[in-house]
């Protein structure tokens, strides 16, 4: 029988939402088409990628300078948010091993949270779909850090939530 180094048990782990715990691109990218639809421009593969995993600002920021809209960021976000929030039900699913992994971490007593660039509406409606939101401590948005990712200002604080330093 294998003894557990202590070492190598995780305090805490914090998931991100969007490709890590349910596969949102395919969605994104239909809101991304209608949003430029009604506009009467397209929404590309370069562009999706140009924008993914930024935060609300930065990423709607760059459609608006890659298609000159008029549209205020803030204004695209809210569209967007509505759209995805319409789309997702019965069309998310939790990506392959999610749900194993978080009953084994739940068995072994490690805390878990979620820090993602999406909004808190955005988040709370999909883990709607699942009824996951109790099965973790907290969840950090794009709405609790002023700086969004790649800057690891939302990972740090999730650790201060965690009452963890950062190294470890």
């Amino acid at each position: 029988m294998a003894m557990r180094n202590q070492e190598t048990v995780p305090k805490a782990v914090v998931f991100d939402m969007d490709g890590l715990m349910f596969n949102t691109e395919d969605i994104y990218f239909a809101v991304g088409e209608e949003l430029l639809r009604r506009r009467g421009k397209t929404f590309t593969r370069e562009l999706s990628d140009a924008m993914m995993g930024r935060p609300p600002q930065a990423s709607f920021e760059i459609m608006i300078q890659w298609h000159d809209l008029s549209d205020t960021w803030e204004s695209l976000a809210a569209e967007s948010e509505n759209l995805f929030i319409e789309r997702i039900q019965g069309r998310i699913t939790p990506m392959p091993g999610l749900m194993e992994l978080l009953a084994a971490l739940e068995s072994a007593d490690i805390p878990k949270a979620i820090a993602t660039s999406s909004s808190r509406r955005t988040l709370n409606a999909v883990l709607a779909c699942f009824d996951l939101e109790p099965r973790f401590t907290f969840t950090l948005t794009a709405e609790d850090v002023v700086c969004g990712k790649p800057h690891p200002e939302i990972y740090v604080k999730a650790c201060q939530r965690f009452g963890l330093p950062p190294s470890c």
